[in-house]
C-alpha cells in the first residue's frame, strides 16, 4: 500500500531536521556543516563557467579568467561549507574560516535557545565565547535560528564522557593557503 503524497515519512530519532543544513549523526558524534545553497550554487557556477571561459578567450586571457573563477570559487567555499561543527562525547570542534577550537565538553556552558535563538557563540567556562561560523548564512553573515538548537539538541543526544579539561585553539593552515593562494593568482593575474 503506498502512502499518500502529502503524508510525511517520519524522521528517524536522533536526526534533527534542519533545512539547508546537512547534519551528520552517529552514536559518538553529531556533525553540523553548512550547506547555504547560494554558496552552492555560485561554487558550481563558478567552477562549470571555467571550460566556457577557456574556450571563449583562448589562449589571450584564458589563464587569467579561469584563475579568477577558482579563485572565487575557493574563497566561497571558505566562507560557507568550509565551516562546521562537531559535537563528540570528549569535545566541541569548531571549525571556522581560519581557525578552530577544541573545547572540553565539561567546559562548554549549556545554553537556553528560547532565551536568544540567534545567538550563534559557544559560551565556554573561563575563556571568551567562540563564534560558531557554520550557524551563519554564507554571504551576508545573517544568524540561522536552526544552529543554537541543534547544538543544544547535539549536546543531549551525544551523551558525554570524562575529558581533559583544554580549550584549544588552532590555524586551519590549508585555509590560510587557499586565502593566500587567491591573493597570489590575483597578483599574478593583475601585475599592474
Amino acid at each position: 500500500m503506498k502512502k499518500a503524497a502529502t503524508e510525511r515519512t517520519p524522521r528517524p530519532t536522533g536526526m534533527p531536521a534542519h533545512g539547508i543544513y546537512a547534519v551528520a549523526v552517529s552514536p559518538r558524534r553529531m556533525i553540523y556543516r553548512q550547506r547555504d545553497w547560494q554558496g552552492l550554487a555560485i561554487i558550481g557556477l563558478a567552477l562549470g563557467l571555467i571550460p566556457v571561459v577557456t574556450w571563449l578567450t583562448w589562449p589571450a586571457s584564458s589563464a587569467t579568467f579561469s584563475l579568477m573563477l577558482v579563485a572565487l570559487a575557493v574563497a566561497v567555499y571558505l566562507g560557507g561549507p568550509g565551516t562546521s561543527v562537531v559535537v563528540t562525547p570528549d569535545a566541541v570542534v569548531i571549525r571556522n574560516f581560519f581557525r578552530s577550537w577544541r573545547v572540553a565538553r565539561s567546559l562548554v556552558i549549556p545554553r537556553d535557545p528560547h532565551h536568544d535563538e540567534l545567538d550563534t557563540s559557544l559560551p565556554i567556562k573561563g575563556y571568551p565565547s567562540v563564534d560558531i561560523a557554520a550557524f551563519h548564512t554564507t554571504f551576508n553573515h545573517q544568524p540561522m535560528r536552526e544552529g543554537p538548537w541543534w547544538l543544544v539538541e547535539a549536546l543531549q543526544q551525544v551523551g558525554a564522557l570524562p575529558d581533559d579539561g583544554l580549550h584549544v585553539r588552532r590555524i586551519r593552515w590549508l585555509n590560510v593557503a587557499l586565502a593566500l593562494g587567491i591573493i597570489a593568482a590575483f597578483a599574478w593575474a593583475h601585475p599592474n
